[in-house]
């Protein structure tokens, strides 16, 4: 087997399952299933892959699904396989046609967060609930 040891990535396979704290100083890329506090600089989740829980990401690429609590400082993208749910807190999205968004949307403006509260003073913010039966079933 070809092993290669890329610093600060991890890649998580399919038919695997993760729980726990995760801290990723780069990117994670899942076919699998990662479950609890998960911050990474970037997160790509594959059609086959999920995660959720408390997710922090400068930039979350969803292919698959994504629910609980998501807040990306820069970029989140659903693709048109992709399925996010929860409060989700972000700076810029894109949609593909046929991805799904539910929950509660919450647009930042001004500095990136560093948590998901909201202090006085630190930006504007957004809030828009998306709350639907069909978004929530995955």
């Amino acid at each position: 087997m070809n092993q290669r040891n890329i610093p600060g990535v991890l890649i998580v396979g399919s038919d695997v399952v993760m729980r726990g704290s995760i801290v990723v100083p780069d990117t994670i890329l899942t076919s699998g299933v990662i479950d609890g506090e998960i911050k990474a600089h970037t997160i790509i989740v594959d059609e086959l892959g999920a995660i959720r829980g408390k997710v922090h990401a400068d930039t979350l690429d969803i292919a698959g699904s994504a629910k609980d609590s998501l807040t990306t400082n820069a970029t989140l993208i659903v693709r048109a396989t992709g399925n996010v749910n929860g409060t989700i807190a972000y700076s810029e999205m894109s949609v593909e046609r046929g991805g799904k968004v539910g929950g509660t949307l919450l647009a930042l403006e001004g500095e990136a967060w560093k948590s998901t509260s909201t202090h006085e003073g630190e930006g504007k913010d957004t809030a828009i609930d998306l709350s639907d039966d069909d978004a929530s079933s995955y």
